[in-house]
C-alpha cells in the first residue's frame, strides 16, 4: 500500500514501485494525496496488484510525463479527458489491467 503521507513529500519527483518481470506485492489504491506533489513527473507501479481507479486529484500533476500502470489487473475505471489534458505525458503504459475506454489525445 502506498501511504497517504507520501503526499506530504513536496520534493518527490519519481514514484517507482515495480518488480521487473515478476508480479509485485504492492496493493491498494493510488492515494488522492499524490495530487499534492507538484514536482512529480513519474508514476510507475507496473506489475503489482494495485486496484481502484485513478484519483481525479492527479489532474493537479501538470508536469507528469510518465505514467505506467500496466500489469495491475485489479485496477479499473477510465482516464477522464480532464485528467489526461492536465498532463504532459511522453510515456503511457496501461496494458494488462481493467482500465477501459478510449485513451484521450
Amino acid at each position: 500500500m502506498i501511504p497517504t503521507e507520501l503526499g506530504d513529500v513536496a520534493s518527490l519527483t519519481t514514484l517507482r514501485v515495480y518488480n521487473g518481470w515478476n508480479r509485485g506485492k504492492l496493493s491498494g489504491t493510488l492515494p488522492s494525496e499524490l495530487g499534492k506533489l507538484g514536482s512529480l513527473v513519474e508514476i510507475n507501479t507496473q506489475r503489482n496488484s494495485m486496484s481502484g481507479t485513478l484519483p481525479t486529484q492527479l489532474a493537479q500533476l501538470t508536469g507528469l510525463t510518465t505514467l505506467h500502470l500496466e500489469g495491475n489487473k485489479p485496477m479499473s475505471g477510465t482516464i477522464s479527458s480532464g485528467l489526461a489534458a492536465a498532463w504532459s505525458l511522453q510515456s503511457l503504459g496501461l496494458g494488462d489491467n481493467a482500465i477501459s475506454g478510449t485513451t484521450p489525445p
